[in-house]
């Protein structure tokens, strides 16, 4: 168990809040997820289907892994006092977390390779073609939630994600059992029915899907559901009880940005790309661009006014 402890001290000191391993196995959902995508719930996340095989099994990914590290950031920051006409996700109003937990894997994948020479790997946030859900809970992170998401008994389900794959061996952590019993908040409180049944997500019918991930016109289904949400929606997460006295976030990066919470909709449509980039600079919003976020504004308030 030393160098276990060591990876996972030193992994704590940089400032993730949560650290496990899990063995490389192939992803017991397969079969649903293969299904999930010959249904087309995955809309025009293209990508999902062009890495599939990849998702489906981390060794192909890279080769020779023998264990797999997962960490997690608590980013909750906190109650928002929301007084603009529209929302955006709580954590898209904050740095991206792509560019900061990289950079902490880096740092923690260089102190495995000074600990255990001949210690390789490759890590990955979110954007990489892997299962990270299913991985951090078989590393011991949490359960996966009926709203689908990962789920700690200390950090709720606001936690970012993010995987090194080694070709080293660690010893592995135990599994958390599920703990959402007979609750159906989240299910409840969706507008959209995008969580069809506990554990299953349509995505295509998700409110964060229409406003980030689909880049043409938002579709029909969407008339009268997304309410002023023009960047994301929390409402699965923010009814959670797993998400009541949390502790805040201890990391800067994902404090809310003051200037993002209080934008209204007509200080966005107004916006050139100079005030785009100094207002959403390193954010995730930055990932949709001026044009779709505008196309999000325009659909919220011609759906409000009409």
């Amino acid at each position: 168990m030393g160098l276990k402890k060591s990876i996972i001290d030193y992994a704590l000191s940089i400032g993730f809040d949560v650290c496990g391993v899990t063995p490389p196995v192939s992803s017991s959902h397969r079969d649903y997820f293969l299904d999930w995508l010959k249904k087309g719930k995955e809309g025009t996340m293209e990508y999902l289907v062009k890495y599939k095989n990849l998702k489906i099994y981390p060794q192909s990914v890279f080769p020779g892994t023998k264990s797999i590290i997962v960490c997690g950031v608590n980013y909750y920051n906190g109650e928002i006092n929301r007084t603009s006409d529209i929302r955006i996700s709580r954590y898209a109003m904050c740095r991206d977390y792509h560019k900061v937990l990289k950079k902490m894997f880096k740092k923690l994948l260089t102190f495995i390779k000074e600990l255990s020479p001949g210690a390789e790997g490759r890590y990955f946030v979110d954007t990489g073609p892997t299962m990270e859900k299913e991985l951090a809970r078989l590393a011991g992170l949490g359960w996966i939630g009926k709203n689908t998401l990962i789920i700690n008994k200390s950090f709720g389900s606001y936690i970012f994600l993010g995987e090194i794959l080694l070709n080293i061996d660690l010893p592995f952590d135990n599994l958390q059992p599920d703990q959402c019993g007979k609750c159906t908040r989240c299910i409840d409180a969706c507008p959209t029915g995008a969580l069809e049944a506990p554990y299953k997500l349509n995505a295509s019918k998700c409110i964060s899907y229409a406003t980030v991930e689909h880049k043409g016109n938002i579709p029909a289904f969407f008339e009268g559901k997304i309410a002023n949400w023009v960047f994301g929606c929390d409402i699965c997460q923010d009814v959670c009880p797993f998400n009541k006295n949390i502790p805040m976030t201890k990391m800067d990066d994902f404090k809310i940005r003051s200037e993002i919470l209080t934008l209204t909709s007509d200080e966005i449509l107004k916006m050139d790309k100079d005030k785009f980039l100094n207002t959403f600079s390193g954010t995730p919003i930055m990932r949709i661009g001026l044009k779709n976020l505008k196309r999000n504004v325009y659909y919220v308030k011609r759906r409000h006014s009409s």
